[in-house]
């Protein structure tokens, strides 16, 4: 029996565009999992039509780290080897799909937690494509092993809620002496909030809760004292570009 490739889309009130994107890369996966973070999800199904969807969702937003979870255990249920996590505005391309698939089948190794794309933010140049091993990736993009991950009890920190979601869940695999593997050749184009003069500016509520989540996560790995030195110095880094 050949590996299984699943994909897992998170929703929040997505565009019919976004929609019909997770449709034209359906056939690339055994399955695809649709996270439905929404209040509802009236005209979906009419879009997303491919026999292979299954849905998941509890009517109301619960985050990512819960979504993460829920369908990383349903992926092992499934007997699926790698598991790909996509935001509803990542721009998945045949190309990067296909890179990742073809690496993942020629290497054997336990201690390859995760797969990751390079990450283009806009029109950026990106002009080293090698493969190399990284300490961290965002969410969208990840090619997870499912096996490898939860043989070490890896999993994702539900009281984080949207931001350090992915630094926590990296750091979990550098602390279990795993590695994340950047792959030549997959590009991944993604959006990144607004821009002001090449910096990303968010919402006042959404820097509220990525300076919430900064500070528990450095409490979490560096203590009191270290993180609270850490949490200020990043916070004024931060606020100089809001």
């Amino acid at each position: 029996m050949g590996e299984k490739y699943a994909a897992l889309f998170i929703l929040y009130n997505p565009s019919n565009e976004e929609l019909l994107n997770i449709v034209k890369v359906s056939s690339f996966y055994d399955i695809i999992y649709v996270y439905n973070n929404s209040e509802s999800k009236e005209g979906y199904e009419k879009i997303l039509t491919s026999k292979n969807i299954q849905y998941f969702g509890s009517g109301k937003n619960n985050g990512l780290s819960i979504a993460y979870n829920t369908i990383l255990k349903q992926a092992f249920d499934d007997e699926v080897s790698w598991l790909s996590l996509y935001d509803q505005d990542s721009i998945v391309s045949e190309s990067m799909i296909l890179h990742m698939i073809r690496f993942s089948q020629n290497i054997d190794d336990e201690n390859i937690a995760c797969l990751a794309p390079y990450i283009q933010y806009g029109n950026e140049k990106i002009d080293d494509l090698e493969t190399r091993e990284i300490s961290w990736t965002i969410n969208s993009g990840q090619m997870l092993n499912v096996k490898n991950i939860l043989k070490k009890n890896i999993h994702y920190d539900e009281n984080l809620f949207l931001d350090r979601v992915d630094k926590d869940f990296c750091k979990q695999i550098e602390l279990a002496g795993m590695k994340i593997i950047q792959v030549s050749g997959a590009v991944l184009k993604q959006k990144l909030g607004e821009n002001y003069n090449g910096y990303s500016v968010h919402s006042p509520i959404r820097n509220y809760y990525i300076q919430k989540n900064r500070l528990y996560y450095n409490y979490k790995y560096y203590g009191t004292f270290i993180g609270t030195i850490i949490s200020l110095a990043q916070t004024f880094n931060h606020f100089i570009y809001i």
